[in-house]
């Protein structure tokens, strides 16, 4: 399905679960969750088949951001986090979706907590997964504990922007199946990123602009939403010890860290179970349903 959110932009959306359901002789209202891939330049088919199983106690909205996927490719004047965290408010707003939760996974939790820092008091709750950067060298070193030193200089080359057929070779081969860490993860992240509508070149224009563009510790003041973070202790690039730090700095009474001992990139894929069981408490414990 598609919606127009104005500027001749038509987003590409799908739905799993029913926004109500029966309460007696009543109809009760379920919460909402809003997804947000990441990539950037990647879909929303990221988030399938694990999120599939929260239409169990939620509706579920997966969103394919402006550029990607298969909503409207534009171009680079318009994939800026700005852009994208506003489209998340525009698209609610055609929807007529009213506090959602907003959860974002790795460079998809830039664009959702951008988007709750501008507008903090419409979302019921903000999950980041797998979201906040080490700096350089701590990504550096865990790239060569998990891959050894060719794959700290394969991520060093990659980084600061080669876009040789070498460099990208390597990285695809050597560093991005240190991602996983879950078994047989290597072989289920090739069929998923087989399945995902890349757009390339919003890949490339993160890797050489976007990356350096945004500060994900800034104006962390105005974030009020209950939030949680889900960070891999193995992940070579939203780290550990990047979430322990953010979750530190967040003022706000009601912050939830989790850091999954074996899991890399992408907590919902890496221990999907377990991430599922704790987005479940999450939604659930900060609903309260209205009757229709």
């Amino acid at each position: 399905m598609r919606v127009h959110i104005g500027d001749g932009v038509r987003l590409y959306f799908d739905v799993e679960g029913a926004q109500l359901e029966t309460d007696g002789p009543d109809m009760a209202e379920r919460p909402t969750i809003v997804l947000l891939h990441g990539g950037p330049g990647a879909d929303h088919t990221l988030f399938k088949p694990e999120l599939s199983a929260a239409a169990g106690f939620a509706q579920v909205i997966y969103l394919d951001q402006r550029g990607s996927g298969r909503s409207v490719r534009c171009g680079p004047h318009q994939w800026t986090w700005e852009r994208w965290a506003d489209d998340a408010i525009d698209f609610c707003d055609a929807l007529e979706i009213e506090r959602p939760v907003l959860l974002g996974s790795s460079s998809g939790g830039w664009v959702a907590l951008l988007a709750a820092i501008r507008h903090p008091d419409r979302f019921a709750g903000l999950v980041l997964d797998s979201v906040m950067p080490g700096d350089t060298y701590e990504r550096l070193d865990m790239f060569e504990r998990l891959g050894g030193p060719e794959a700290r200089d394969v991520a060093l080359r990659y980084w600061a922007g080669d876009n040789g057929e070498e460099t990208t070779d390597a990285w695809e081969r050597i560093c991005l199946p240190l991602y996983s860490h879950r078994p047989g993860g290597d072989a289920a992240t090739h069929d998923r990123l087989r399945r995902v509508r890349w757009n390339d070149d919003v890949l490339d224009h993160f890797r050489t602009v976007l990356a350096r563009e945004f500060d994900p510790w800034r104006g962390l003041e105005r974030l009020e939403c209950r939030t949680m973070i889900l960070a891999g202790e193995q992940d070579p690039v939203a780290t550990a010890s990047a979430a322990r730090r953010f979750a530190h700095r967040l003022s706000h009474a009601d912050v939830r860290l989790h850091v999954v001992a074996e899991a890399g990139h992408g907590v919902f894929r890496e221990s999907p179970k377990r991430a599922m069981d704790l987005l479940r408490d999450f939604v659930v414990s900060g609903h309260v349903p209205r009757l229709h």
